[in-house]
């Protein structure tokens, strides 16, 4: 179990000196750096997460609001089904070339994660396929090459 202390607000005056304020003084910095780290290990959608977790109390971020905001959107919910997860997964094609490739197979990494969460792991291989599968037509050369490369190994 952590032992968080409770994080002093933003319009709190501290005196490094006082016994009584560095409990306070030591878990802002903690606070500070688990944000600032939740920050920069995010893109997209978690960093948007991480970026709003921002109260009155704490408007340089709050870390432990920025992880409840990460655990309620990528958490398994209970009850959800694996056989639905699957047909998502496998139903997922990119089907507008105009769409940004890496946000797509991002989406194809986090279902391929919920699935082993679930007990039923995609292997790499099987992922590799997939997304040269899922591909519109305007990708015909890159799964060309992939076809002839796996070929040769």
């Amino acid at each position: 179990m952590l032992n968080l202390q409770p994080v002093p607000r933003a319009n709190e005056e501290l005196v490094e000196d006082r016994e009584a304020d560095k409990e306070k003084i030591q878990a802002s910095k903690t606070n500070n750096k688990g944000y600032r780290e939740l920050q920069m290990s995010t893109s997209d959608l978690s960093f948007t997460l991480v970026s709003l977790a921002k109260t009155e109390e704490l408007p340089q971020g709050d870390c432990a609001l920025a992880w409840k905001n990460l655990k309620e959107e990528f958490a398994l919910e209970e009850g959800e089904d694996k056989i639905d997860l699957l047909e998502a997964f496998q139903s997922n094609k990119l089907e507008d070339p105009k769409v940004n490739v890496t946000e797509w197979i991002t989406t194809l990494l986090y279902q391929k994660v919920k699935l082993g969460l679930l007990g039923h792991n995609i292997d790499d291989e099987y992922l590799k396929i997939h997304i040269l599968a899922s591909l519109p037509k305007e990708y015909d050369a890159l799964v060309d090459q992939a076809k002839i490369d796996n070929r040769q190994t």
